[in-house]
């Protein structure tokens, strides 16, 4: 075993690299630069094993299903010890609704973010539903991670008999893939 204990990982391992647009910190570079001309190494702490990019943010899954992100913090939906504003280095997300929880896939759209956990279970927070891409109903007015339960679910319970593959997010709807295929779409 490693001296670090058990699952730790070596920041050499990780090969995750952003350029772009980081006026809002979203290529997670740790830097004030506006602009990531060329690719730029992500310096972390664990190997991704998936990743996204939302409207000025990104999100990565480390192997041992935790997330980390950066960029546009809307609704505190990266950070509830930030309130609001950016987050320039890549952060561990401390939503405390995630703590127990180990995910696999992640997804995020301008105020949104799915996710799906290693058991097949979806996951959704916003700052904003209004379109209903969070897939939650119209009640949800806080960013914390809840059940979707919209019209476009089947009726048998998402939890007890479906099981999700991958999740992808628009600005303002979501797709969802289950292990069997089908395919839901919510919001506008």
């Amino acid at each position: 075993a490693d001296a670090a204990g058990p699952g730790a990982c070596k920041a050499s391992e990780s090969l995750v690299f952003a350029w772009g647009d980081n006026t809002l910190g979203q290529c997670l570079t740790g830097d004030a630069w506006q602009r990531v001309p060329t690719p730029r190494h992500v310096a972390l702490d664990c190997p991704s094993v998936s990743l996204c990019c939302g409207s000025s943010r990104s999100i990565l899954v480390t192997k041992h299903g935790t997330l980390w992100g950066g960029g546009l913090n809307t609704g505190r939906t990266l950070s509830e010890a930030s309130a609001g504003g950016s987050l320039h280095h890549p952060t561990c997300l401390d939503l405390p609704e995630l703590s127990e929880v180990s995910l696999t896939a992640i997804a995020a759209g301008q105020e949104h973010i799915l996710a799906v956990t290693r058991d097949g279970v979806l996951l959704a927070w916003a700052a904003s539903n209004a379109d209903g891409q969070a897939g939650v109903g119209a009640e949800l007015v806080k960013a914390v991670p809840v059940m979707p339960q919209a019209p476009s679910w089947p009726l048998r319970g998402l939890n007890d008999k479906l099981r999700v593959a991958t999740v992808a997010c628009g600005d303002a709807h979501s797709l969802v893939l289950t292990e069997g295929g089908e395919l839901f779409a919510f919001g506008n």
